[in-house]
């Protein structure tokens, strides 16, 4: 890594806030993750953690999809209309107001709580931020792991692509430095290590209603991956209908889709991107990609 330890912190240039021991840029809805633990959940939420760049809405898309019986037509709606994160707000993500500009209002919160059930939650904050419902193992779970040399470069592709909303280029030593040092401050929902390490610790309470996937294992054996969700979220299907379901997760297939391969669509027009091209969501879907963007000596720093 550098001598400057750069992170991610020290080269954004709009307001953020200290919540927890996390920094968080505009994007974030800052008065609802202070009280997010106080949010309502309901038994038939599902809410899937995960860091950023870990498969978030691959996972999602799969969940909604079982969840549906595997009816590929009832997901036809953009992702972002069927799931909804925790200390987002949907006004940002579907480009109504400017996540790079406007002050958070805490309207979060009342969309979460006024949304019709069934809910698909999902989550990149460690679990000290989850709602006392959750920590109780009210709904079911499903946290989404992810090699973190993936996630290291994963990021670095995603908010070079919003670079607008920074000083200078986010290089890998300045993300390995906000995701893989100790300062949870030095990067948005804090670092890898403590989002994982927070999830994990909870395996023992939360039991059965805790499910752990691995993006690896979704592209290496997605029939596998959903067969364990299908049967954690209480569904059985057919081998045809699980080949209609793999066919559909297919990353190929999801770029493929406006629905999900567009996914932040909405924000880059309120940003004025050119194009989503500029900030893709979907790049290329693959366990070892960091092989090309990572030195030994990087990749031996995160060992």
């Amino acid at each position: 890594m550098t001598d400057t330890r750069k992170t991610v912190f020290d080269v954004h240039i709009s307001k953020y806030d200290i919540i927890n021991g996390c920094f968080f840029p505009l994007s974030f809805d800052w008065p609802t993750l202070k009280r997010l633990h106080k949010l309502p959940i309901r038994d038939d939420d599902v809410l899937i953690a995960s860091y950023m760049r870990s498969g978030t809405h691959w996972t999602a898309e799969l969940v909604d999809l079982v969840r549906n019986n595997g009816d590929t037509e009832a997901i036809k709606a953009q992702i972002h209309r069927r799931m909804h994160f925790l200390g987002i707000s949907d006004k940002a993500l579907r480009g109504e107001i400017n996540a790079f500009e406007d002050e958070p209002d805490g309207s979060c919160f009342d969309e979460l709580e006024n949304m019709q059930s069934p809910r698909l939650l999902v989550s990149h904050l460690p679990a000290k931020f989850m709602p006392e419902d959750v920590i109780q193992g009210k709904c079911k779970i499903i946290l989404v792991l992810r090699n973190p040399k993936s996630v290291t470069v994963s990021n670095t592709f995603l908010l070079n692509g919003f670079g607008a909303a920074f000083t200078e280029p986010i290089t890998v030593d300045i993300m390995m430095n906000s995701l893989m040092t100790d300062s949870g401050e030095k990067t948005q929902c804090g670092t890898w290590l403590q989002h994982v390490e927070s999830w994990m610790k909870m395996k023992e309470q939360l039991k059965e209603k805790l499910l752990v996937i691995h993006y690896e294992d979704m592209v290496k054996d997605l029939i596998g991956v959903v067969k364990s969700v299908a049967k954690f979220l209480g569904k059985e299907f057919t081998d045809e209908e699980l080949a209609k379901i793999v066919h559909h997760l297919q990353f190929k297939q999801m770029k493929a889709n406006p629905a999900t391969g567009d996914a932040f669509a909405d924000v880059v027009k309120m940003i004025g991107l050119k194009d989503s091209s500029d900030a893709p969501h979907m790049r290329k879907g693959t366990i070892d990609d960091w092989k090309n963007h990572m030195t030994v000596a990087q990749s031996e720093a995160i060992d």
